[in-house]
């Protein structure tokens, strides 16, 4: 209970430092811009001591404040959600023995802040920020010595969690364009979750949104 406040007050901490962070930068900026993106990516385990993972779909949305005065160059705050998936699959093939296929989902809160540095309509924009694992869901399938699955989900259930602080970083490239009055983004986007008590994750993947 003593961890679990001291890092709520951690969070408040880092909540109030990328507020006053943010109002500072808009005080010197003549127009905020605002972007909602989502991403479907490729997730994978980030370590070689897990051979018996595979890579499988995850997916992230963000919303973000654009901030300063130059064109080329904007700072960035914003808040989302990332899920990884990886996947786990014991195929034993012993007799009386149930193979297996288990999905691993790694929710997270994160809270991005970077740099934009555009190119004309293509930019670049590499982030760093603190993230909450949330969740770990598990979902599992019994499959036959084929390997495809039996009907229905096997079992599910959430991992225990404590609130501990990690990190994520996150880079796009991207092209933005208009259509009529509303400006769109499409993009590459990678990420790395680091979760040092379950595995450290990444991913790439396509990145569409827009911006106001």
């Amino acid at each position: 209970m003593h961890s679990e406040k001291l890092y709520l007050k951690i969070l408040a901490r880092l909540t109030i430092l990328v507020f006053l962070f943010s109002n500072s930068i808009y005080a010197q900026s003549n127009r905020v811009h605002y972007t909602l993106d989502y991403s479907l990516s490729r997730s994978a385990e980030a370590e070689t001591d897990y051979d018996s993972f595979e890579p499988s779909l995850g997916h992230s949305i963000f919303a973000r404040a654009e901030l300063g005065k130059k064109q080329h160059v904007k700072y960035t705050v914003g808040l989302g959600y990332l899920q990884s998936n990886i996947i786990f699959r014991d195929y034993s093939f012993m007799v009386n023995y149930k193979d297996e296929e288990r999905h691993y989902f790694t929710n997270y809160f994160v809270i991005p802040a970077g740099i934009k540095f555009a190119f004309g309509s293509f930019y670049i924009h590499p982030e760093i920020g603190g993230s909450y694992n949330f969740s770990i869901h598990t979902k599992s399938y019994l499959t036959d010595p084929e390997m495809n699955r039996l009907d229905g989900i096997y079992s599910e259930s959430h991992l225990p969690r404590s609130f501990k602080i990690n990190f994520t970083s996150l880079l796009t490239l991207g092209y933005e364009f208009k259509i009529g009055s509303i400006t769109m983004l499409s993009g590459i986007n990678g990420y790395l979750a680091l979760n040092p008590r379950f595995i450290n994750t990444y991913g790439i993947g396509l990145l569409v949104g827009v911006k106001i």
